[in-house]
Formats: structure tokens, sequence, C-alpha cells
């Protein structure tokens, strides 16, 4: 995963940065990516080993949320327990910038369905109407394994002792069922100019965060119109962010730190979003 420009940043207090945040010109950037024979499309933007996962962040509140550790009873009285996912709705810490995000998510969003749904495919992600008076949320989610054929062993990496502290979920891996670095959130505190791993249980909604997320549309079949994408925020990271320091030198220069926190805590696992070059790109 490549550490991003500060300019990536989406949602964060205006006074904090000096352009708004992901600049045109990283929006210009970012590309759209058939991989995996098609199986999903992912943005991608340039990296120092070609073009690799778009991650992008955003600091809002944090609302409902569905985060780990699964419990074993929760495993076996779930038939689908091989979908199950963790989530979190965030929802604007400010409200003009926080806007400006939906908008820019908006715009890579077009990108997925000009390049997609020419296919006669339907890509788009939705972000939805505001609910209450805390706003618009905006979902961010992520499967806890890659299933079926698509599922290479050779990416598998461990969960966190705190995401499964009991392995109800590795105990369910197999060779066609991998967590994956496509599969993996890091979960993090940021306190004391340091990173530090969060136990995701102590998570709380209002809590003020950073999610890392990237954009992926997902291939599906359904009876009445075959083959079908549906594109999600997958989340990356969730970071809780120490309100102690001013928040202005916070976001400005921490957010880089961030995603190099999590580069280094995902590691190899992230290999598999590295882009493969063989793969049919729109520029």
């Amino acid at each position: 995963m490549n550490a991003l420009p500060a300019d990536t940043r989406m949602g964060v207090p205006a006074a904090s940065i000096d352009s708004t945040p992901l600049r045109n010109r990283q929006l210009a950037k970012i590309t759209v990516k058939r991989l995996a024979d098609g199986r999903f499309y992912k943005a991608m933007l340039p990296g120092q080993r070609g073009r690799s996962e778009a991650t992008m962040t955003l600091v809002g509140i944090l609302g409902d949320k569905d985060l780990p550790p699964v419990r074993r009873e929760q495993a076996r009285a779930n038939k689908a327990h091989l979908l199950r996912r963790q989530s979190a709705n965030v929802y604007g810490f400010d409200y003009g910038t926080f806007e400006q995000a939906v908008q820019n998510i908006a715009h890579i969003d077009y990108k997925f369905i000009t390049f997609v749904c020419h296919r006669g495919q339907d890509a788009g992600c939705s972000v939805r109407e505001a609910e209450d008076d805390k706003g618009r949320p905006i979902n961010f989610r992520t499967q806890y394994f890659t299933v079926g054929r698509h599922a290479n062993p050779d990416h598998r990496v461990p969960f966190e002792k705190a995401v499964d502290p009991h392995n109800v979920l590795k105990d369910l891996e197999s060779n066609t069922i991998v967590h994956s670095g496509d599969n993996d959130v890091i979960y993090l505190e940021y306190k004391d100019d340091r990173h530090r791993v969060k136990d995701p249980a102590s998570f709380r909604t209002g809590d003020v965060v950073e999610v890392g997320f990237a954009m992926v549309a997902y291939r599906n079949f359904l009876a009445e119109t075959g083959e079908h994408y549906k594109c999600y925020l997958v989340m990356r990271s969730l970071t809780l962010l120490d309100l102690s320091v001013a928040m202005e030198h916070h976001i400005a220069n921490v957010s880089n730190k961030h995603m190099k926190a999590v580069q280094s805590k995902r590691g190899e696992g992230a290999k598999c979003m590295i882009d493969d070059e063989s793969d049919e790109e729109e520029i």
C-alpha cells in the first residue's frame, strides 16, 4: 500500500492544511483498474512500484459500527458467516470539508460508473442523504475473508490478537477461505505522537477517528440481471485521534504518518494490492 501524500485526505478541517483535501491533480491521477479476471475493479494511484490501490483518509465522528471481535456463538448462529464484515458509519467532523469529501467520493465514483457501466453494469457507490441532526453518514466496510477460487493461501495474513482473541475467525480458514491483505483492517490509536495498536472493541460511538479506505467495485450475479457490480468504500484502517493534541497541528502533520503506520502493520500482506499490469485500465 502506498504512503500517500497529504492531499489525499478528505473531510478534515480546512484551516489545518493549505488547500482543499484531495486536490484536483490527485483526483485526475486516479484511474479504475480491472483485476482478478473481472472479479473486482479498484481505484488506483501511481506509486513507487507502479499503480497500486488508492488509499484515502477521512476524519469524522464514529457512528453505528460492527467491529471485532466475533464471538463463537455468533459465527455458529450466522449461516452466512463467511460473508461477515466489519463496518463503521462516520459522520462529518467539519461540515464544509466533509461535504467536499462526499463530492470527491462522487467524482471517483463517476469513474467507476463510466468505466464499468458501459459494459451494461451498475457500479455506483452511494452516500446516504442526511438522516438526523448528525447529518449524512458514510459507510465503510470490509469482509473478513476472500472466499472461493480467488482465495490465495499465499496471501494469508494473521488476524491481530485483539481482532480474533479466541481464534473464532482463524478456525474458519481453509485453502478456499482466506483472510488476506485485502480483508485486513488495522486498528490504531494516535497518542503522545505515537501510533499504538488499538483493541477494536474499545472504539465508542462519538469518537473522533480517521478512516483509511479504498474504493472497490465487486462483482455479483443476480438472477434478474446477471452480472452486476456494486462499489463499496472498503475500510483499511481505523485510527482513534488524540484530542489532547491541537487539532490543526494534529491533522496537518500526522495523517501521512497514519498511513505509514498502517503500511508497516500490514507488511507483506499488502502484496496482493499491487497492480497487475496485465489487466486493463482506464486513463
